[in-house]
């Protein structure tokens, strides 16, 4: 699943403790937008969409939503249909708005209202007043880092244990075992050294996009690249 990461906060100065939440209809339905905001709790997001105008009920998730929708096109207005409802964003569908419907106080009841437009054609009234939400692209984790950490609590008896179970060397550090299993995981298990036909291939020590034979040190000096190197099979067959 491709992962479009960002960084948001509040672009102003603030003391409160950051905190994480997951917005993932903000892009699209298989993307997931991580999003981070100094802010512990929602009276300040809600404060700038007050200042707006905006609707101010809903989870994190949906002001955050509005507020992206406000800063892009601007203030939402009311209904041009019934007059009374204040339009809205659709969270889970950011490029929609909707109106509603409005409290008719006589009866006690909602009047609901149709109306649906896109949020580039929606009726607005001015351009979005206070601070800004900056978006910072944040790099995404590499196949080998998130192998890493799916073994990184593992013990080094265990990795060696779980490498030899697969036909490969279980000896060394575990940063080096760990180095191991991810090359096993992304190219494959590693066999018989074909220059020697003797040793087993292993990865190079301190150079885990190098293969060599364990033979290296006194009798075979076959090298190549991992993603080139001879494979018996794949990890999890």
């Amino acid at each position: 699943v491709s992962c479009c990461t960002y960084d948001l906060f509040i672009d102003e100065p603030s003391h409160g403790v950051g905190f994480l939440i997951l917005v993932p209809y903000l892009i699209s339905s298989n993307e997931t937008s991580l999003y981070r905001t100094q802010y512990t709790n929602t009276p300040r997001l809600k404060d700038i969409l007050r200042l707006n105008g905006q609707h101010v009920t809903g989870r994190k998730e949906e002001l955050i939503v509005w507020i992206l929708d406000g800063e892009k096109y601007g203030r939402l207005s009311y209904c041009p249909d019934c007059g009374e409802g204040r339009l809205k964003v659709r969270p889970h569908h950011p490029d929609i708005v909707y109106c509603p419907g409005h409290y008719d106080g006589y009866y006690g009841v909602v009047v609901g209202c149709g109306y649906v437009v896109d949020a580039e054609d929606a009726p607005r009234s001015g351009k979005w007043l206070g601070p800004k939400l900056r978006r910072i692209e944040i790099p995404e984790v590499s196949p080998a880092d998130k192998i890493k950490a799916e073994y990184k609590k593992m013990s080094k008896k265990d990795l060696g244990d779980l490498l030899i179970s697969k036909g490969q060397d279980g000896k060394g550090n575990k940063k080096f075992l760990l180095d191991r299993i991810v090359d096993a995981k992304l190219h494959g298990l590693l066999g018989k050294c074909p220059g020697c036909d003797q040793g087993a291939l292993v990865i190079e020590v301190g150079a885990p996009d190098q293969v060599v034979c364990s033979r290296k040190s006194k009798f075979c000096s076959y090298h190549c690249t991992a993603d080139a190197a001879p494979r018996t099979g794949k990890w999890d067959a």
